[in-house]
């Protein structure tokens, strides 16, 4: 499978919750009201955004009664805040400093995303890999069945080879969970099996199965093709791994280029200077 398929690790600055104005949402209903101050939908949208990806992921109906009640709490205790006049306490005004400094650094990630992963520069970037070697992949479908002992696996293959039913025999004698689906495996590539698995089923014309038993760490296997496929990734299939990649990639250079223009002094947790790397 080609290398830009497999998961990548994101900066922490693509992993900020995207800000969420009103007009992101065509109708942006009043969802609640507390004395003068109404709780728009975009509040709640703005708020799931916040929550933990798996909570990111579910529909907005899922969460509403939480999201709005919660929206409506903090809205009593922001009033009580007011009331408190607790603006001018240091400890709101420092955390308040703190997190501007997070929006501002936001939303500079956010308008270098916007410009590097466009649509168009999206699809450029497909076509430049699917020019490239290896982007189309091979797979291979195929069955297999599984014994512990050699002698075992070398009776199952005569009757293979006198024309016993491949699925049927997988069905009887395979200890493999698939056992009950005729060994089969379904599509895989390459990479998804051990050796010498992989180089067995890959080295099979469809409707052939192994000459002699496959030894791994699980047992001894017997191996059909049943079909060998290539596929080529379609742009809209690679959209998402593009946008996190063409991402990082903008945010790396950003930061690359912000630091070669400053000036950066390191120290230790004493407050000690630390040497500058050469």
């Amino acid at each position: 499978m080609p290398s830009y398929l497999k998961p990548a690790i994101a900066l922490v600055f693509l992993l900020a919750a995207p800000q969420v104005v009103a007009q992101d949402i065509p109708d942006d209903p009043v969802v609640a009201r507390v004395d003068a101050t109404e709780i728009r939908l975009s509040d709640l949208v703005r708020d799931q955004a916040a929550l933990p990806e798996q909570y990111r992921q579910m529909p907005m109906v899922m969460l509403f009664d939480v999201l709005r009640s919660r929206a409506i709490e903090s809205t009593l205790l922001a009033a009580e805040a007011e009331r408190l006049d607790l603006r001018d306490d240091p400890a709101v005004k420092e955390a308040m400093a703190a997190m501007e400094q997070v929006i501002l650094r936001n939303r500079v990630v956010e308008l270098t995303l916007q410009d590097a992963v466009s649509q168009e520069k999206l699809r450029a970037r497909y076509d430049e890999l699917a020019a490239e070697p290896g982007f189309s992949y091979e797979q291979v479908r195929a069955r297999h069945i599984l014994v512990r002992e050699e002698d075992e696996a070398l009776e199952l293959l005569a009757e293979l080879e006198a024309g016993a039913d491949f699925a049927e025999l997988a069905r009887e004698h395979s200890i493999d969970p698939g056992a009950t689906n005729g060994g089969d495996l379904g599509y895989f590539v390459r990479e998804q099996m051990v050796e010498p698995f992989a180089s067995a089923a890959f080295a099979l014309e469809p409707g052939a199965f192994s000459e002699a038993p496959v030894e791994t760490q699980f047992g001894w296997h017997l191996i059909k093709v049943e079909d060998r496929r290539t596929v080529t990734p379609s742009f809209e299939q690679l959209v998402p791994e593009l946008r996190e990649l063409m991402g990082r990639e903008a945010v790396t250079a950003l930061l690359d280029e912000l630091r070669a223009d400053a000036l950066i002094e390191r120290f230790d947790m004493h407050g000690s200077a630390v040497p500058r790397a050469e």
